[in-house]
């Protein structure tokens, strides 16, 4: 159980079991720790309270919970210039390398030349014209494998982000087949995982002993730290350098890289993790395979709007998106029921600040103290979105005279100086897949001995599981069945056809 403490002077303060240097560590969940903090967001809704931002205190550093759009836009928008730090994690990111990353990467120089480069690559208009078929292209192989192998719908959609990420990022699909490069992938986040999470690693806790030389009695992490960074460097060196190798011999594909390089090297794994997570695509598949087996009239009516603009001939494409509303507030509403990033990566504070709460309270943010906002309460906010676990497009379509609620996009991919350059090329992608799927696909509830099976609603910690507070884990649909048939038989030939036509 956790109660609330409310000063005038700090923060509110979530105390639950509290011990010295700990501090409030003990009270984290490793699992879903977001609906902890939902809770406690909760609480800051009463009447009276100060408003909702809590913070917990681990190893005497603050860490503020952010649960209401309005204080994230506050703090990270108006004020980014002071709140667009991240947190130094001596093991993951200097140790292993991850410091590199874009994600990781403190503001500065390096930081506005990362942003602009991959601005120029990936989120222009003109880019995500030469991106479009490419996406359409790993769209429609998905399509067909999820015919042969409907029951295979997480391993087909990994695989589906995996080559996706590869070609655009490389201009090639290494070892795809094999899933090799999948599999260096997950065991680098992995050690991200493990040795950035609060107390994952004794040198974040004490980072002197990272001095230490490795044979030193006590020092096993400098194993850990040498493993991951060796991960680490074969997942994202490997397709650099067959992209290099492409370059030098003139056969090279058009990608990131090669469009990054000029004569510059740059560090690959702003390419790869700053970026792109499969985890976090594949959960929104799976997220809306739940949606759609559970809500069937939402379906129906996405498909019939669908098949009235673009008929049953071909597949829906990007220029098809201005006239299927309905279709978009479907996607909107998707993000909004089941957020796949509940949790912010966390910023850091450069100076300290004073934040007005409820009641023209004000509250001491300190120097180095860690936002952190809370997607899926601001997302799930009974006060922006009446009915918020009820699966309801309309609510983002203007009618019967009615304003459209807000745009969860807003909310979901961040806030300020570090909201994701990716934002244009995830709503493509997201639209493509989808709008493909649903064109051609049935998704039903699964029967088993002559029993419906009701899929529960329920999120589990994905790829990125022991995050905690530290950094940005993704949520996926708890382990589901459903069924998954194609629409007709010439949509099975529509597959075919167009798969040999365009890849």
């Amino acid at each position: 159980m956790y109660s609330v403490l409310w000063t005038s002077a700090s923060l509110a303060v979530a105390v639950g079991l509290y011990v010295p240097v700990l501090g409030n560590l003990l009270d984290i969940p490793r699992d879903n720790p977001w609906l902890t903090y939902n809770f406690v967001g909760l609480l800051a809704l009463i009447p009276s309270r100060e408003g909702n931002i809590v913070s917990i205190q681990v190893f005497g550093r603050w860490m503020i919970i952010l649960s209401s759009s309005e204080h994230a836009k506050e703090l990270l928008e108006k004020r980014s210039a002071n709140y667009s730090g991240r947190p130094v994690l001596h093991m993951a990111g200097e140790m292993i390398g991850w410091d590199k990353s874009l994600a990781l990467l403190q503001c500065g120089t390096h930081f506005k030349e990362y942003r602009k480069n991959l601005h120029h690559t990936i989120a222009k208009k003109s880019a995500l014209e030469e991106l479009h078929p490419v996406v359409e292209c790993q769209v429609h192989r998905f399509m067909q494998r999820l015919i042969v192998q409907p029951l295979e719908i997480n391993s087909i959609s990994c695989r589906m982000s995996g080559s996706l990420i590869l070609a655009i990022s490389h201009g090639n699909e290494m070892q795809m087949e094999a899933g090799s490069y999948l599999h260096t992938a997950e065991t680098a986040i992995r050690f991200f995982a493990t040795t950035s999470m609060i107390g994952g690693s004794i040198v974040d806790i004490v980072p002197m002993l990272r001095y230490l030389p490795s044979w030193f009695p006590g020092t096993s992490f400098w194993k850990t730290a040498t493993d991951g960074k060796k991960a680490l460097d074969e997942m994202a060196d490997k397709p650099h350098e067959v992209a290099k190798a492409g370059m030098a011999a003139g056969t090279a594909l058009p990608s990131l890289t090669t469009k990054l390089l000029e004569g510059r090297v740059l560090p690959t794994q702003t390419l790869y993790s700053g970026e792109v997570s499969i985890s976090k695509t594949v959960a929104t598949t799976r997220a809306f395979f739940l949606a759609m087996t559970l809500f069937p009239e939402v379906q129906r009516t996405a498909q019939a709007e669908i098949d009235s603009v673009v008929g049953q001939d071909q597949l829906p494409t990007l220029r098809d998106r201005a006239q299927l509303p309905y279709f978009g507030a479907v996607l909107k509403e998707l993000v909004r029921w089941f957020p796949v990033t509940p949790l912010a990566v966390p910023h850091v504070v450069a100076s300290d600040d004073l934040c007005e709460g409820a009641c023209n309270l004000q509250h001491l943010v300190g120097s180095l103290d860690c936002p952190e906002s809370v997607y899926r309460a601001m997302l799930q906010d009974l006060n922006v979105y009446p009915e918020p676990m009820k699966f309801k497009p309309e609510r983002f379509l203007p009618l019967d005279g009615k304003q459209p609620e807000d745009d969860p996009y807003n909310v979901c991919f961040g806030f300020g100086r570090r909201k994701p350059i990716r934002i244009p090329f995830a709503d493509m992608s997201i639209f493509i897949q989808m709008a493909m799927i649903l064109s051609t696909f049935n998704i039903k509830k699964a029967t088993e001995a002559g029993k419906v099976i009701t899929p529960e609603v329920k999120p589990v910690t994905g790829t990125i599981t022991y995050l905690g507070l530290m950094l940005s884990p993704s949520s996926h649909p708890y382990p589901f069945k459903c069924t998954i048939e194609p629409r007709s038989a010439k949509a099975v030939e529509l597959i075919r056809l167009t798969l040999e036509k365009w890849c």
